[in-house]
């Protein structure tokens, strides 16, 4: 069951700000080493939110999460980080091949980057890749 879920949120977007902002607060971690977590559609007493699963440190050089859900939990994002190292500002070709394959089982899943300059970006089409969209931050998102 994904457990250990953060606060409700209204949007994608917002839930993928709170995760980033949460992995950004303190000394921006993610500027050494790749991290992600994974955006829900959670459903409780008729309610729909977005909320993400706590960011997990996935190593220098990238890996992989995993994840069951539980009754009233629809996986919609993954989300991940690109350490400082990576010069390159966009979706690396590794990110699409894993786009690909996620997407032959969750059709609906979109994928967030946070850029080593921590820009926000999101792919929710293969035709997004590998640039992917700019999100503009939100103030007032909170982790």
């Amino acid at each position: 069951m994904a457990g250990n879920l953060s606060k409700g949120y209204k949007t994608i977007d917002e839930a993928a700000m709170g995760g980033f902002k949460k992995i950004m607060s303190g000394n921006h971690p993610n500027k050494f080493d790749e991290y992600a977590f994974f955006i829900l559609i959670v459903v409780e007493n008729s309610q729909a939110t977005y909320r993400y699963t706590a960011p997990e440190k996935i190593g220098s050089n990238g890996g992989s999460l995993s994840l069951t859900l539980a009754k009233g939990q629809v996986l919609r994002a993954y989300c991940h980080s690109h350490p400082q190292r990576i010069t390159e500002q966009n979706f690396s070709a590794d990110d699409f091949s894993e786009f690909k394959k996620m997407r032959q089982n969750n059709p609906t899943i979109v994928w967030y980057l946070l850029t080593p300059t921590e820009q926000l970006r999101v792919a929710r089409y293969e035709t997004d890749f590998r640039a992917g969209n700019p999100v503009q931050w939100v103030d007032t998102v909170q982790p």
